[in-house]
């Protein structure tokens, strides 16, 4: 594909360089290069190329330097070049997004491997190398877990792709329809790339029109001043009246702030007019920072971190009488959740009332039953056998329901039968020895005499333990007393 020739003669490559050898590349080599500058949307080279192209048909051919040629035709380097251009505003963000504008049909789609390819980038996603760990972009699944409620990722990829109807999103789009699911699919995709996907672009009309004459003389004032005050959203109304304006002072703020856009900046405090005046002029005052997120309220942070850790506590229906310990209760409970009602009502001190507290709230994040709503309703029920007495506390979100009640002692009881060898183990008692059930009860015997004489009285004593039970030391004695 290329011969070495002497190092006379001109590198058409716009970066040359000026070092190394001169080679001849030919027909392949000269379509390699007018795709990479196509890419790198260098139309002055690309004109050049193509001129080659047509006027030399198959025989073109190009000299150019050999590290010139690899350095342009890499892909890192187009990546780094499209993106330079686009962070500089010399490229459409249009065209930066897709290399070539060209028709999308289904036939390519089907061949597309979920597996393997990034859903949005089509390229290979490789896995994690240890010795060049800056060279890998991180690959995720395309699932929504640990969020309650939250909606598929498909739905939301479509969004975007709506949103912004361009020549990439059209691609993604096709591949999300080609499969029911893209979690079922193992569809994965690289993180750079779905953030890169979602910029959505903004095109910005710079003649936006007014057609209120008083806003006109408004806005004129403002510019000619931009650099000497600010205003307050009073003076501003009161100029925009003293012009013949007829909106009211909201309307008329709203209307400007649009028209103005980035340009001002708007101070905002409660119970007082809002002042505005332009990014220059304010800057020399305050300290601006722009950023993408906005600072969130504690409150709200709080809320979340509770919520989320309530509900990856992982939830079962079986009744396991092995999770009824202080030790899985509180391991069972938000820590966040646990922590805050303690230092309400405990000084910070874990007690009873502040763990049981702490599960009813989460019981009513998660619409889920646990130890403290269950138990105290078995207890209740146990105790005083009254339907209304567990429905009112029902109600008031501190127990569960009547028939969650009556279903867990149903399935106590045949849990308690079909562990019996082993239930000892489990609610923490020895290793050796299983559960030993006794009876005790009074023993008479009256032989009708006389005078009233051969009475026996005695204790009578029966101890159980199940077949699976081992027994290392266990003495059974009766007493028996004769009067």
């Amino acid at each position: 594909m290329a011969d070495t020739v002497s190092d006379v003669g001109k590198c058409c490559i716009p970066t040359c360089f000026k070092s190394g050898q001169l080679k001849t590349f030919k027909l392949q080599g000269v379509k390699r290069l007018l795709e990479c500058v196509t890419e790198r949307h260098d139309n002055e080279t690309q004109s050049r190329v193509q001129a080659i192209l047509d006027s030399q048909g198959e025989q073109a051919s190009v000299e150019v330097h050999k590290n010139c040629y690899c350095s342009f035709t890499s892909k890192d380097n187009i990546k780094k070049c499209v993106a330079k251009k686009r962070k500089s505003g010399s490229l459409d963000l249009d065209e930066a997004r897709i290399p070539a504008a060209r028709r999308i049909r289904r036939s390519p789609i089907i061949e597309f491997n979920f597996k393997k390819q990034c859903l949005f980038c089509a390229e290979e996603c490789k896995p994690f190398n240890d010795r060049h760990p800056d060279r890998w972009d991180r690959v995720v699944q395309c699932e929504r877990k640990g969020v309650k409620g939250a909606p598929a990722f498909k739905p939301i990829i479509l969004q975007y792709c709506e949103d912004q109807n361009d020549a990439w999103s059209r691609e993604v789009s096709l591949r999300c329809h080609g499969v029911h699911d893209l979690a079922a699919a193992e569809a994965q995709y690289h993180v750079c790339c779905y953030d890169e996907f979602r910029k959505i672009p903004v095109k910005i009309d710079q003649t936006l029109p007014i057609d209120d004459r008083a806003m006109k003389i408004l806005v004129n004032e403002m510019y000619d001043n931009r650099s000497l005050c600010t205003w307050t959203s009073i003076e501003l109304h009161e100029k925009y009246v003293s012009y013949g304006g007829q909106l009211t002072r909201k309307q008329m703020f709203t209307k400007l702030i649009t028209h103005m856009g980035d340009e001002v900046v708007v101070l905002s405090i409660d119970g007082c007019a809002s002042i505005v005046g332009f990014q220059e002029f304010v800057g020399k005052i305050f300290k601006i920072a722009k950023v993408d997120t906005v600072d969130e309220d504690e409150e709200d942070a709080l809320v979340r971190k509770i919520t989320t850790e309530a509900c990856r506590i992982p939830f079962s229906k079986n009744y396991d009488l092995s999770e009824f310990t202080y030790a899985k209760t509180k391991q069972t409970t938000s820590t966040t959740l646990l922590r805050f009602i303690s230092k309400l009502i405990s000084h910070g001190e874990v007690t009873k009332a502040s763990l049981s507290l702490s599960q009813s709230i989460q019981s009513c994040i998660t619409d889920k039953q646990n130890q403290t709503t269950l138990g105290l309703g078995v207890k209740l029920h146990h105790k005083f056998g009254s339907r209304d007495l567990i429905d009112t506390l029902h109600e008031h979100g501190y127990i569960v329901s009547y028939e969650e009640v009556i279903r867990f002692r149903k399935s106590a009881a045949k849990y308690v039968s079909d562990n019996a060898a082993t239930l000892h183990q489990m609610v923490g008692f020895t290793q050796k020895v299983g559960l030993v059930f006794g009876w005790y009860d009074n023993f008479d015997l009256l032989v009708s005499t006389p005078n009233g004489r051969r009475e026996t009285h005695a204790m009578a004593t029966e101890f159980q333990m199940h077949p699976a039970g081992i027994i290392d030391h266990l003495h059974l004695r009766t007493q028996e007393f004769n009067y």
